[in-house]
């Protein structure tokens, strides 16, 4: 969970373990995923944006969805 801008060295610590790493939003734009490829361009590849913004609340199905749909290869 990012927590504060500038971002703590664990993030980037986090983002380079991972392979693939979703970035699940209630905005329209995925502010947060574009912030971080900003700041972590050379890991840019491994930020997966999940933004959401229909009005209703996040449900777990839709980032289920949402990732199950991503990982289609």
């Amino acid at each position: 969970r990012v927590r504060a801008i500038p971002f703590s060295i664990e993030v980037g610590e986090f983002i380079e373990r991972h392979d693939r790493n979703y970035i699940i939003e209630m905005t329209r734009d995925g502010q947060l995923h574009q912030l971080l490829t900003l700041e972590y361009l050379e890991r840019a590849l491994k930020l997966v944006s999940i933004a959401y913004s229909d009005g209703f609340p996040l449900t777990a199905r839709f980032i289920e969805n949402s990732i199950a749909e991503g990982e289609v290869v």
